[in-house]
Formats: C-alpha cells, sequence, structure tokens
C-alpha cells in the first residue's frame, strides 16, 4: 500500500503550480506581455530583464516537471477502473509527462532568448514568441489527456464508480476551454492573442479548477482505498 506516496504526488501539485506562478511575476510577465510589441520592445525588455528572465525560465522547468506526479496518481486509479488491460491509463500517463515536456520547451526557448540578450533583437524577438506560443497554443496533448480520463471514468461499471460521474464531464469541458488557446496563431491583438481573455486566462482559470478538482477527488479516493485495506 503506497498511499503516503500517492498523498505526497498530489500535494505536489499546488508547489508546480506556486513555481510557474512565480515565474511569471519575476520577470514581469503578468499581465502577459502582448504579441503586437515591436522587436526592438522585445529586445530592450530583454537586455533590461536578462537575470530575472533566466530565473522565471527555471522555474517554469521546475513547476512543469512538478505537474508529471499528478498524472501518475491519476492513471494508477484509472487503472483500477480499467482493470489489467488498461490503455487509457496509460494514454492519459503519457501525454501527462508530455504536457509537462511541452512547458519545460517554453523555458527553453524563453532562456535561449535571455543567453545572448545583446544580439539582434529580431532574433530574440523570434525565441519570445516561440516561447509564449508553445505555452499558448500546445493544447491538443492536454485535450486528449483530458479526454481519456473522461472516458475512463464514464466507463467505472461499478456502484459506487470511483469518481463522480460529473468529474467526467467537468473535465471534458475544460478539455473544450483549452481549444480556443490555438486562435493565437492568428490573432496578435484582443482576446484570441495569447495575451488575451479567451486563451491563456480562460486555459490557467479553467486547468486550475479542474487541478483542484481532481486533487480533492484523488485524495477522497486514496483515503477510502486505505479503509478497504485495513
Amino acid at each position: 500500500m503506497n498511499s503516503g506516496v500517492q498523498r505526497l504526488l498530489v500535494w505536489v501539485t499546488p508547489v508546480a503550480f506556486v513555481l510557474i506562478c512565480i515565474a511569471l511575476i519575476v520577470p514581469e510577465w503578468f499581465p502577459f506581455p502582448s504579441p503586437d510589441h515591436s522587436a526592438d520592445y522585445v529586445g530592450r525588455y530583454y537586455r533590461d530583464h536578462t537575470d530575472a528572465i533566466r530565473l522565471a525560465s527555471v522555474l517554469l522547468a521546475a513547476g512543469a516537471a512538478l505537474l508529471a506526479p499528478l498524472a501518475a496518481v491519476i492513471a494508477v486509479h484509472l487503472r483500477r477502473i480499467e482493470g489489467e488491460f488498461s490503455p487509457l491509463a496509460y494514454l492519459e500517463l503519457g501525454l501527462g509527462c508530455a504536457s509537462a515536456l511541452a512547458i519545460s520547451i517554453t523555458s527553453f526557448f524563453w532562456w535561449t532568448a535571455a543567453f545572448r540578450p545583446d544580439r539582434d533583437p529580431v532574433v530574440t524577438q523570434s525565441w519570445h514568441d516561440a516561447g509564449w506560443l508553445c505555452l499558448t497554443a500546445v493544447v491538443f496533448i492536454a485535450m486528449v489527456q483530458l479526454g481519456a480520463i473522461a472516458v475512463a471514468i464514464l466507463s467505472d461499471r461499478s456502484d459506487p464508480p470511483l469518481f463522480p460521474r460529473w468529474v467526467a464531464y467537468l473535465t471534458a469541458w475544460v478539455a473544450l476551454l483549452l481549444l480556443p488557446s490555438v486562435m493565437c496563431l492568428w490573432f496578435k491583438t484582443g482576446p484570441f492573442a495569447w495575451n488575451g481573455i479567451a486563451t491563456l486566462y480562460l486555459a490557467f482559470v479553467a486547468f486550475g479548477a479542474w487541478i483542484i478538482t481532481m486533487m480533492v477527488q484523488l485524495l477522497r479516493v486514496i483515503r477510502e482505498q486505505e479503509s478497504a485495506a485495513r
């Protein structure tokens, strides 16, 4: 019985979110910067905030890595639903780790831009854009991960089910709410730009609410698993 390890992995998640939030605050990137800024503005910003952006990139990478443990705990309990053959659990685990990797790649772009802040501002802007576009638009990995969780929960035939049905519906809705973020590829201003209300802000609120819900549900399931083992 590894309930203690499971709890630890669940409670690592708030640490991940704190690190990610600090990463956005340290270089004064909250509210999120506009993609409409000129290359000269971006180049000057990286020269003036070089160390802050480097620190932010490290914190973001660390926070991203700490998102993977929650995917592992979810996979453990999806496997309880599916049984011996559990493709949805493995799909969720793989994509959960891939989501953490995608956020880490955002860090790579930003710290590459900050590595030589005296270069041509157009080059710095390209790396800067790549980081924000990766953070905002790479949503299909998370969407399929959430879809796997929703389908697994709805396929549970136990009475009572391991997770309530409403958790599956919430998960599916959150997956759909991530989709507008892809529109940032076409817009530099307005609600669909990467700093718009319909992209990163909506994604952060929706995904944050889902994370809190899953933490509460997983801690309940772990507690029930302990009681059954006794």
